[in-house]
Parts: structure tokens; sequence; C-alpha cells
């Protein structure tokens, strides 16, 4: 009987596995903002931001192209992933950016030319 018992201590258990559990689907936590600021697409939001500060006079024409070209790489990566959002954001960089940009590289010129005549 020792025999038996000692032998059935060492043989694994006779009860099968159990059965593998799917893991909860992932429910993308939400921020506070709601869902407006585009985190998953860096090149728009930074668009976005640039395309505001090209308001500000001079310094505004580096500002502004730069928004226009980020704008673009922005729009670009949410026509390729479309989890990744930010259009909106792309696009009031590239407008405004470009708009603006422009207008402020036109300054530019003015004050550098009128610097050299006078």
């Amino acid at each position: 009987m020792n025999d038996q018992a000692s032998s059935a201590a060492n043989q694994p258990s006779q009860t099968s596995p159990a059965p593998p559990v799917a893991p909860p689907p992932v429910v993308p936590a939400g921020d506070a903002t709601g869902g407006l600021i585009p985190y998953t697409n860096p090149p728009a939001l930074i668009a976005y931001y640039l395309g505001i500060f090209s308001f500000i006079p001079v310094l505004g024409a580096a500002l502004g192209l730069t928004a226009l070209s980020l704008g673009i790489v922005g729009l670009q990566k949410a026509s390729r992933f479309p989890q990744v959002r930010g259009q909106a954001h792309a696009w009031i960089g590239i407008i405004v950016g470009g708009v603006f940009g422009l207008a402020n590289l036109g300054l530019v010129i003015v004050i550098a030319t009128g610097a050299l005549v006078s």
C-alpha cells in the first residue's frame, strides 16, 4: 500500500487544466478634454499651435511656414491611420499658418527692402 501511495504522489494529477479565459476588451480611457486634443497625432497638434502663434509679427513667418508643413504631415498621418484623429487641427495649422506665414514673410521682405533703401 505504501508503494501505491508513494507512486500516486509522484504522478501528476489527472485533472484537466482550466480553459483559457479571454482578457476583457480594452476600452480606451477618456481624457479630460473629451477627445478634442489629438494626442495621437503630434504633427497636427504642433501645427495647430504654431499656426495660432504665427500671428506674432516677423516671428510668424517661420512659425507659419512650419505650421503649414507640419499640418500637411499631420493630415497625411490621419488619412493613413483612421484611428488617429486631428484632421481639424491639421487643417487649422495649414490654413492659418499658411496665410499668416506668407503675410509675415511679406512683412519681413518689406522691412528688409525699406532698411536697404534708407
